[in-house]
């Protein structure tokens, strides 16, 4: 079965707030408040919640069927 989800090119997200990834964690001066970022190596996901802070959500894990 193909993966559904698709993680975003490492881009600067829209003004509005949006979704990206990148291969590392992302640095303190990216995005904006409200947005969010996949490690596509390490498959963490962040959120930006403050001018310089990135807070770790938690980690995708593969399961299989």
């Amino acid at each position: 079965m193909a993966n559904p989800f698709t993680i975003p090119a490492e881009e600067e997200p829209s003004e509005s707030g949006g979704i990206t990834g990148g291969d590392s964690d992302p640095t303190d001066d990216a995005g904006v408040v409200g947005d969010f970022y996949i490690n596509r190596v390490s498959r963490v996901v962040f959120e930006k919640t403050a001018e310089s802070t990135w807070a770790e959500l938690g980690q995708f894990v593969p399961t299989t069927p």
